[in-house]
């Protein structure tokens, strides 16, 4: 399954990486890395992930210390049209 990230979830890791990289661009860099390896994992396999309708049909969740990634995919294990993530 093919993963795209919306503009605003774009800004939002682009923010944090900004934060994180005040005291440590170095692992700024490497949080980005393991976020989006999580998210490529969850568009590879969808249906390993534990779903969470509460936060949008078919979305999906993989965690990882002490982060959350979700993603929306459907029944059939590909996104759901007119997703945004």
């Amino acid at each position: 399954m093919r993963v795209e990230l919306s503009s605003f979830v774009e800004g939002d890791l682009d923010t944090i990486a900004d934060y994180i990289a005040q005291d440590n661009p170095t692992r700024a860099v490497s949080f980005l890395h393991e976020i989006r390896a999580q998210m490529l994992a969850v568009g590879q396999n969808p249906l390993l992930y534990q779903l969470r309708p509460e936060i949008g049909e078919g979305a999906r969740m993989a965690t990882g210390d002490s982060r959350a990634v979700c993603d929306p995919v459907s029944h059939d294990g590909e996104r759901p049209s007119g997703s945004n993530a």
